[in-house]
């Protein structure tokens, strides 16, 4: 345990954040796991916790929502400052969260009272304005999360040996999230494989207990997203700093 606050710690200073914030981010997926399923215990409080359109799912649109427009500010900044390969990259990390965090909501479906066209309705087994609730759709949904969580996870480690910082510049930022977000990540990962290979059939616990891992993988993302959008700006302000203070001496 020792040695896991000591790497927290230097997480933390790498990424500029507090060594007790990075704490938080780091064990509140896995508290909430353990919640949200002790919550099972009283099925009206897992029920509305899990909801559609519950408090889980709409964390899960905000987080999702502001991944996407960090991510759009990344690719923005990038793109200008010449790393075109970065910049794609954080652009479809920006369409990717749009389109999630929009499927998350049905896209406004149920808000402004939109009616499901028919075709959508005989194939989507939720009867939404979504694809993600389409078979085949949502089983290749299912494997981008996996593969999702099981990089968020693993990266941070893998990177100790392979340092992509020497192939890119600023690629240890940019692709390799923070030592303490990989716990976001590894709750729905760990979820994702129990489903894949223990759980393989649905029930209301099992799939309602995916919002919870998702949200958590959202969460993941939006950190990473955010912090590599406010140091990308810090970097900004300090380059923009450097004439001036050479003008005055």
């Amino acid at each position: 345990m020792k040695r896991l606050m000591k790497e927290l710690k230097r997480s933390a200073e790498e990424w500029g954040v507090s060594p007790r914030i990075a704490w938080w981010i780091f064990w509140l997926p896995i508290a909430g796991a353990i919640v949200v399923g002790l919550a099972r215990a009283n099925k009206p409080v897992y029920d509305l916790l899990t909801k559609e359109d519950g408090p889980i799912e709409w964390a899960e649109f905000i987080f999702y929502a502001c991944a996407c427009v960090a991510a759009a500010g990344v690719a923005v900044k990038r793109l200008l400052a010449g790393y075109y390969w970065q910049g794609l990259i954080y652009v479809g990390f920006a369409l990717g969260m749009f389109f999630v965090s929009g499927e998350e909501i049905a896209w406004g479906q149920r808000i402004l009272g939109l009616q499901t066209p028919q075709q959508l309705a005989a194939i989507n087994h939720q009867r939404e304005l979504t694809v993600h609730n389409i078979q085949k759709v949502q089983d290749g949904l299912n494997l981008v999360l996996l593969l999702g969580g099981a990089y968020g996870t693993l990266a941070f480690f893998v990177n100790k040996r392979v340092q992509v910082e020497k192939l890119w510049d600023q690629a240890n930022y940019l692709l390799v999230p923070p030592l303490f977000t990989v716990s976001s990540f590894a709750v729905l990962f760990g979820y994702k494989l129990v489903r894949l290979l223990v759980l393989r059939k649905p029930g209301f616990t099992v799939t309602r207990y995916a919002e919870w891992a998702e949200l958590c993988f959202a969460f993941g993302l939006c950190i990473f997203a955010w912090l590599n959008y406010r140091r990308l700006q810090v970097q900004a302000a300090l380059t923009a700093a450097q004439p001036a203070a050479s003008k005055s001496h």
